[in-house]
């Protein structure tokens, strides 16, 4: 197929009818979720309710100054020889 011939078949519309199906269908497994995960990592929401408090950066910063959670878990190695 010639360039022309490509450019010719783009500007026809049918080529946007051939993908817009896996457009929305991207769109609505892969964005609309990633947006709503985004959204939750910035609230305080115990996934029921439905309105989450808006906390910012709160949820970040007790993650990373946390330091209990920085530690590796040991404990199962108690039970080695």
């Amino acid at each position: 197929m010639t360039p022309a011939v490509a450019a010719r078949r783009r500007r026809s519309g049918k080529f946007y009818l051939m993908i817009a199906p896996a457009l929305l269908l991207s769109g609505v497994v892969v964005l609309i979720p990633g947006i709503l995960t985004a959204y939750a990592a910035f609230t305080d929401w115990d996934g029921l309710g439905l309105h989450p408090a808006w906390v910012g950066l709160a949820n970040f910063r007790e993650i990373f100054l946390a330091q209990h959670h920085l530690q590796p878990d040991l404990r199962g190695d108690r039970l080695l020889p």
